[in-house]
């Protein structure tokens, strides 16, 4: 039922709201995934306040960087990330129940990806709404992991961090959403070389988008909770909606503007 009302006024709002009032509107889904994170860290009400100032400030300042830049910044820290997960049990100790540290890696999660959806909103590229087509990705791959996971999947991806993800999983997540994003370039009007090259970014933002949820996994392990909150029922909380979102939406930015296409 949450879904149900959730993604037609997600759709809507992608549509039909102009850039300046969809920026405004993610800001406000960030604030909120900044709320539950500070709820999970016990912070007290002005260590909560000092926190929701930085994240506007820095959304704030987000918007003038130039978007290459940010999306760097973004790529570099999803890198840390990936390496965070692989070496979960190693270097835990390192950053464990220390609030400054988890606070930092929420503001480097969450900023870039409010700067990519708005820029990813106001773009259309392939002849389609590249923000869409990434929401359909992400949604396509976490769907058919699930389902190849329970079918197929015997060999953990991180068994430290999430238990419910799995090597086959992952591999027909990949292989599915490749052919998705080669079909849809290719039925949008674009040559072989052009579809390849969409297909390739597309692979590597699948992977940003599992990456993305096994950190966000990482860190309510860190903080000892199972959802993010209790605000959508039946899913946990808004953060753990966007997980996956905001390190593909960064990533997908990322190559797609060096490959000249926004």
């Amino acid at each position: 039922m949450s879904a149900l009302v959730l993604i037609p006024l997600l759709l809507l709002a992608v549509i039909y709201l102009p850039t300046v009032y969809f920026a405004i509107a993610v800001a406000l889904v960030i604030l909120l995934a900044t709320w539950e994170m500070a709820n999970m860290l016990k912070l007290d009400i002005i260590s909560q306040w000092v926190f929701y100032s930085v994240i506007l400030v820095a959304l704030f300042g987000a918007y003038y960087i130039p978007a290459l830049w940010l999306m760097t910044i973004a790529m570099v820290w999803w890198l840390v990330a990936l390496g965070l997960v692989l070496t979960y049990s190693q270097t835990r100790a390192w950053w464990h129940h220390k609030p400054v540290i988890l606070l930092t890696m929420t503001l480097l999660i969450l900023v870039p990806a409010w700067r990519a959806a708005v820029e990813l909103q106001s773009s259309v590229q392939y002849t389609t709404s590249l923000l869409i087509f990434l929401m359909v990705l992400i949604w396509l791959a976490d769907s058919v992991a699930y389902f190849a996971g329970r079918a197929w999947g015997k060999t953990k991806l991180a068994p430290h961090v999430s238990p419910g993800k799995t090597q086959a999983g992952l591999v027909a997540a990949l292989g599915v959403t490749s052919i998705f994003a080669f079909v849809t370039a290719w039925l949008t009007g674009n040559n072989v070389t052009d579809c390849l090259l969409f297909t390739a970014i597309c692979l590597v933002t699948t992977i940003a988008s599992v990456v993305g949820d096994l950190t966000e996994s990482m860190l309510k392990r860190a903080v000892g909770a199972k959802d993010s909150s209790q605000l959508i029922p039946g899913h946990g909380g808004v953060f753990d909606r966007i997980d996956s979102l905001t390190a593909a939406a960064p990533v997908f930015l990322f190559f797609i503007i060096l490959a000249g296409k926004t």
